[in-house]
């Protein structure tokens, strides 16, 4: 199993509306899976996901270091696919940005993406100037 990067990484959950990061051992595979531990000890993830058929958009508008994971799950039986948003955050933009490098490599398109949707959001909430959003977008 080649390992091509691990650390710490908040997880965002949703239970009944409320919000709650949680800090969870990460292991990103050399088959373009993350495979999320409650502990580094753990020898069982509390669940895994394919990056290879997934998108990854920043999301600012959450938190300055935070990105979601677009999980597409294809059905077999039925028609469409089943889209499960996973949302990270890394204590700082550098370590977010070492996460991007990796994790982009196992898109299919290579890019990490900054939604239109995404910079209204992010500046509405944080009332950024156009000139920032350009650059925060060139960055990525």
């Amino acid at each position: 199993l080649e390992l091509i990067k691990t650390g710490v990484i908040s997880y965002r959950f949703v239970n009944l509306g409320i919000k709650t990061w949680k800090p969870l051992w990460c292991v990103l595979t050399g088959k373009g899976v993350m495979h999320l531990f409650q502990k580094e000890t753990d020898l069982k993830p509390m669940f895994s996901i394919g990056l290879r058929f997934s998108t990854i958009n920043l999301a600012p508008s959450v938190h300055p270091s935070a990105f979601r994971v677009m999980e597409v799950e294809p059905k077999m039986l039925t028609s469409g696919d089943k889209v499960v948003k996973h949302c990270f955050k890394c204590g700082k933009q550098a370590t977010m940005a070492e996460w991007m490098i990796e994790l982009k490599a196992f898109l299919r398109t290579g890019q990490v993406e900054l939604t239109e949707r995404e910079m209204q959001k992010y500046e509405k909430k944080r009332k950024v100037s156009p000139k920032t959003l350009k650059r925060l977008k060139d960055k990525w």
